[in-house]
């Protein structure tokens, strides 16, 4: 073979070589390529966690109104104010006494008179003008209805202090120390109790704790497992305006609540009693504090 073929050739068998390497080069750099674009196509396409924004509009505001019988003595009715909190994820209740005083067409009024007069949806609507505060719903029940939603969604346990025992209604009362499950019946005549030997306050402060607990051990968890059946629950057993869809525009602020179920707060109030305790007016400090917590 003549020298210039061999050059030729020795050429061509480089150049192979060279085209080849530079190929497997190029399939190596494409395929790297196309599994990091995959991988970051099928990251874009997977499905995101929801995550709730907090919203003030998210907030909600109920009145809670309940008597022991529909007709029996006002020292059974108690109310209390339960604010949802969608910006610090906290639920606050506050106790008002039967007696708190607010005005209505420029006359003075009780919350119980106003109860009498129109029911939870009056109550509400005169707490929500005096205390210039938004009051989004109103819940209403008496014993038979609480003693339904407890049947429903459970008992709390409490750890009564003391020891007592008291005739009521024709009933012989004994209360026992320790923990105990608290039903219904149970519920008012502790707080009964703590009325005649503590006074109104404290039997308002004893019911909002137990409030609170009702929030954070069985509201809460029952609502993450069923939010439908709690919902329905509610509207069963007590008399109120709270809609569905109040229910379904805040179902995601409920969800992220209730899973922080553990920040409940019951706020003490502070005021004064008047006319030989027939009427109750709260502090101004009272006030500018429940004004600033809720919007």
């Amino acid at each position: 073979m003549s020298e210039r073929k061999r050059a030729v050739k020795s050429f061509l068998l480089s150049f192979s070589a060279a085209f080849l390497v530079l190929a497997v080069i190029a399939a190596t750099v494409a395929m790297t390529v196309g599994r990091k674009s995959g991988a970051i196509s099928s990251e874009s396409e997977a499905p995101v966690e929801d995550s709730y924004i907090p919203s003030d509009d998210d907030d909600l505001t109920v009145l809670l109104c309940f008597h022991e019988k529909k007709d029996a003595e006002e020292t059974t009715a108690s109310y209390h104010l339960i604010h949802l909190d969608a910006k610090t994820a906290r639920t606050l209740v506050i106790p008002l006494p039967y007696q708190t005083a607010f005005k209505k067409d420029g006359e003075k009024t009780t919350l119980d008179a106003l109860w009498k007069e129109g029911g939870g949806e009056l109550c509400a609507g005169v707490v929500q003008e005096n205390l210039q505060l938004t009051v989004d719903a109103y819940l209403d029940t008496d014993l038979a209805g609480l003693e339904e939603l407890i049947g429903r969604i459970g008992t709390i346990k409490y750890e009564v202090k003391e020891s007592a025992g008291f005739v009521r209604d024709g009933r012989n009362v004994a209360l026992s120390r320790g923990k105990q499950l608290l039903d219904a019946q149970k519920i008012v005549d502790l707080g009964y109790y703590r009325l005649t030997t503590q006074g109104e306050m404290a039997r308002n402060e004893f019911l909002a704790e137990v409030v609170s607990l009702f929030m954070e051990k069985r509201i809460a968890p029952l609502y993450l497992e069923d939010a439908d059946e709690l919902f329905h629950n509610l509207l069963d057993c007590f008399q109120t305006n709270l809609s569905a869809q109040d229910y379904v525009r805040r179902s995601g602020f409920f969800k992220s609540l209730f899973a922080k179920s553990d920040r409940t707060v019951t706020v003490k109030i502070g005021g004064r009693y008047y006319g030989g305790r027939e009427e109750y007016v709260l502090s101004d400090t009272t006030i500018n504090t429940l004004r600033s917590m809720f919007r």
